[in-house]
């Protein structure tokens, strides 16, 4: 379904299905906005379209602060942006990409602003009385990549947008609008992040659990009483069950970090610390755990035997 907002809709498809949006939230008069999955490497596209059919219109569309696109919209019609020029006569198409991140401070600093806008992907519908055709080509917009981040940024674990290989396309000619309005008539924001992290911050939901086959070495064990003595690891000491579990790195407990909609230092601190995670993990992938066995958690991100962080969501 698309977001909607002053009779106009706009959506994104990746792999021609449409991209499910969740905590939809308006901001202002003029502007809506929301959260999306996005997965490194797969190419989508913008659409949006005029429900009110009263006037002519454009969209503009800004990927991570960057206008990628100006396209005219016909009265009633539904618009879409898959790519942009990059010259008069050659094109690349849209996708999600990981942001490059870098540990190396002559490279890029951890304090080194980077922009509000990393990961959003915005719609801008400007009311038009007219258009005048013009002779001279379109050439294209430059547009520039991303360059590293510093992984201590509040961005880490941002996917961004890049733009794939040029194809050889037919040159078009531009055109000039006349605006009603000094300003957009309406603007969409799409906020992107990797699934796994909108899932550990219960904004877009868990797949179903499929049933888990015991182990042959622990089945007999299991199915044993547990000895009177012993607590449940998801009971606390009061004889109640824990709602939340805590974060534990090295000797140090800190409470888990929860994403939320008013709060974008967390957002940010905790994509972080996801992100050094995993990066870990991969680091240790070849070396063989041999940790005692714990109940596993419904979100789990492991990255040294002594480094583990568990997140849930409400």
């Amino acid at each position: 379904m698309p977001l909607n907002h002053r009779g106009f809709g706009a959506f994104i498809t990746c792999e021609g299905k449409e991209l499910e949006h969740y905590a939809a939230k308006v901001e202002d008069e003029k502007t809506i906005s929301c959260w999306i999955a996005s997965e490194a490497g797969k190419e989508f596209e913008v659409n949006w379209s005029d429900y009110m059919g009263e006037t002519h219109s454009t969209g503009k569309v800004f990927m991570d602060g960057r206008l990628f696109d100006h396209t005219l919209t016909e009265l009633g019609k539904t618009s879409a942006s898959r790519g942009c020029y990059s010259s008069a006569d050659t094109w690349r198409r849209y996708q999600f990409a990981k942001l490059d991140l870098t540990d190396d401070e002559n490279i890029a600093s951890p304090k080194a602003p980077v922009s509000e806008d990393l990961g959003i992907i915005e719609v801008q519908i400007w009311r038009i009385r007219d258009f005048k055709m013009n002779t001279s080509l379109h050439n294209g917009i430059a547009a520039t990549d991303i360059g590293p981040v510093h992984e201590r940024s509040k961005k880490a674990g941002t996917n961004c947008v890049a733009l794939g290989a040029e194809t050889r396309v037919t040159p078009v000619n531009s055109a000039t609008p006349v605006f009603i309005d000094d300003t957009s008539y309406v603007t969409f924001r799409f906020r992107h992040r990797p699934a796994g992290i909108l899932q550990a911050n219960g904004i877009m939901p868990l797949p179903p659990r499929s049933p888990e086959t015991p182990h042959p070495s622990t089945s007999h064990n299991d199915n044993k009483k547990r000895p009177s003595g012993k607590r449940s690891s998801s009971t606390s000491m009061n004889g109640n069950s824990s709602k939340r579990a805590r974060t534990t790195v090295g000797d140090k407990d800190e409470k888990p970090l929860v994403l939320t909609d008013d709060d974008d230092d967390d957002v940010v601190e905790l994509e972080a610390q996801l992100v050094r995670i995993q990066k870990k993990l991969e680091a240790k992938k070849s070396k063989k755990s041999s940790a005692v066995k714990r109940e596993q958690s419904p979100i789990r991100v492991s990255a040294t035997s002594t480094d583990v962080i568990e997140i849930f969501s409400d």
